[in-house]
């Protein structure tokens, strides 16, 4: 469950770079 957490946040803060 953590590493699936992780995964989610990590692609979160891509979309919120590419948005940017």
């Amino acid at each position: 469950v953590a590493k699936n957490k992780a995964k989610v946040n990590h692609r979160h803060l891509v979309n919120k770079n590419d948005d940017r």
